[in-house]
């Protein structure tokens, strides 16, 4: 199959038609906010009248959006700072201020950081331990 798009083909014409994605964030473009707000107001149209035991999990953390953020920081804090003493035998570097500092990345021990994998597993198990957390709040 080939795709013709004004004379061009192949690749050409892919790079044609992947350049109507082609927007800027900031100052953001009235493209990205067509791409970006146009499936989120879709998606809201869609879910206005849900009162499905599916969709029970979004309405508790739409619910308690400042009790959620307040909590997230202690808690990822809380688990870089464990998994630092599991991985480098200390976290001191984390417990004196913000690491992004420029005179707190020299005292950052080789290698400081987590792979793809590892920062998954910590946001998709602080996610389910704070739903646990606000499921009892009232909706």
């Amino acid at each position: 199959m080939e795709i013709r798009l004004r004379g061009r083909t192949g690749r050409a014409a892919l790079f044609n038609l992947m350049s109507f994605l082609n927007c800027t964030k900031y100052p953001p473009s009235l493209l990205f906010l067509l791409m970006t707000l146009g499936p989120a107001f879709l998606l809201l149209a869609f879910l206005d009248g849900a009162s499905d035991g599916k969709w029970r999990a979004a309405r508790i953390f739409g619910s308690v959006p400042l009790f959620y953020y307040l909590l997230h920081l202690p808690l990822l804090h809380g688990a870089a700072v464990l998994l630092s003493c599991l991985q480098y035998g200390s976290a001191a570097w984390l417990l004196r201020g913000p690491i992004f500092l420029s005179a707190m990345t020299k005292s950052l021990p080789a290698g400081y950081g987590y792979g793809l994998l590892v920062v998954y597993g910590v946001w998709i198990g602080s996610v389910v331990l704070l739903y646990r957390s606000v499921v009892g709040m009232p909706v």
